[in-house]
């Protein structure tokens, strides 16, 4: 639906500056410096003060019609302070890297918590993303097993959605390993227009 689309590309837009923050070059310290300072402003335009930042302009408007879960802001800004402490060149990719990442998306994108399948589905499909960046790495046979569940456990508004996210992320796992076995210099990682259209119509249609 129209309102929940633009909720999740206001509460992506926040997270994909947060998570700016967190992989800055320079010092921890200074990291995570930043993060408390978006953090604290988030609070005071949630609060209904004047908010200077676009996108804390936007997220007060989102929490007018429905309250952001406190608990899922958290877990964002948990999963930020984690990546940020790590250091910015330091991309480690197992188990439970993206799990507190997917739990607070989830969360916030439901408005409730998430059930297992939910983050699991998540944890896999921001896995993915990340392997489009690292053509040296591989998807954990856990998650992969989360992108053929159909995700039946999820509210049905956000079923189609979640089918498309599917099918998207297998076919660049299948155009990956592709890749790698014929032409090892490529990734693969892409997805034509037409291709993406009929993930499309096939999550809308069928789910």
């Amino acid at each position: 639906p129209a309102a929940e689309r633009r909720r999740a590309q206001v509460l992506a837009a926040y997270a994909l500056t947060l998570f700016d923050f967190a992989h800055q070059p320079g010092l921890d310290g200074d990291r995570l410096a930043e993060i408390n300072r978006w953090e604290f402003q988030l609070e005071e335009a949630l609060d209904g003060q004047p908010a200077g930042q676009p996108i804390f302009v936007l997220m007060a408007v989102e929490e007018t019609a429905a309250p952001w879960r406190r608990e899922g802001l958290d877990k964002l800004l948990s999963a930020a302070r984690r990546r940020a402490a790590r250091g910015a060149s330091e991309k480690p990719l197992r188990p439970g890297d993206d799990h507190l990442l997917a739990d607070g998306l989830a969360e916030l994108l439901l408005g409730g918590p998430p059930g297992d399948d939910a983050v699991r589905l998540a944890s896999a499909i921001l896995a993915v993303a990340r392997l489009r960046a690292d053509a040296g790495r591989a998807l954990p046979a856990s998650w992969a097993g989360a992108l053929d569940k159909r995700p039946t456990t999820l509210p049905r508004r956000w079923r189609p959605a979640a089918r498309y996210l599917q099918l998207a992320s297998r076919r660049i796992l299948e155009n990956r390993r592709r890749a790698e076995r014929d032409a090892p210099d490529r990734r693969g990682s892409q997805i034509g227009a037409a291709t993406r259209l009929a993930f499309l119509l096939r999550a809308r249609l069928f789910g």
